[in-house]
C-alpha cells in the first residue's frame, strides 16, 4: 500500500484540478486556465508517487495528466508570447514597417490561443470524471490517520 502522505498528496491533488477545471468553465480565462495547468502538475506528482509504489491505475493516469498538461503548457506559451508581441507593437509609431507583421503575428498566436482552447473546453469533462474517479479511488483506500 502507498504510504498515506501520497494518498493524501492525491486526494488533495485531485480535487483541486476538478475545482479549478470546474472554475475554468468555457469561458476564455488565462488566469484560471493556468490555474488548471499547476493543479494538474501537482496531482501528476502525487501519482508519480503512487506510480513508483506500484499503485493500479497511476501509470495511465499520468500519461493522461500530462497530456492536459502539455495542451495547457503551449496554451500558456502562447498566450505570453501574445501578450508579449501586444506590448512590443503597442511601442511601435504607426508607421513603423514591422507593425504589420507583428499585427499578422498577433492574430495567428489568438487564433492558436482559441483552438487550444476549444480542445481544452471538449477535453474538460473527461479530465474533472479523471480527477472524480482518483478522488474517489484514493477515498475508498484506507489512509492512516495524520500525526499530530
Amino acid at each position: 500500500m502507498p504510504c498515506p502522505f501520497s494518498m493524501r498528496m492525491m486526494l488533495a491533488g485531485a480535487e483541486a484540478v476538478s475545482a479549478a477545471a470546474e472554475s475554468a468553465g468555457a469561458l476564455y480565462a488565462p488566469e484560471a486556465l493556468h490555474d488548471v495547468r499547476i493543479a494538474a502538475k501537482k496531482l501528476r506528482y502525487a501519482l508519480e508517487l503512487a506510480r513508483t509504489a506500484r499503485v493500479t491505475g497511476a501509470a495511465a493516469a499520468v500519461t493522461r495528466l500530462r497530456k492536459y498538461q502539455d495542451l495547457l503548457g503551449r496554451l500558456h506559451d502562447l498566450q505570453i508570447l501574445a501578450a508579449h508581441v501586444a506590448r512590443l507593437q503597442a511601442r511601435l509609431p504607426v508607421d513603423d514597417e514591422d507593425l504589420g507583421a507583428l499585427s499578422d503575428l498577433l492574430v495567428y498566436l489568438e487564433d492558436q490561443c482559441r483552438t487550444l482552447h476549444a480542445t481544452f473546453v471538449e477535453r474538460r469533462a473527461p479530465l474533472v470524471t479523471l480527477t472524480s474517479e482518483l478522488a474517489s479511488g484514493v477515498s475508498q483506500a484506507r489512509i492512516a490517520p495524520r500525526h499530530a
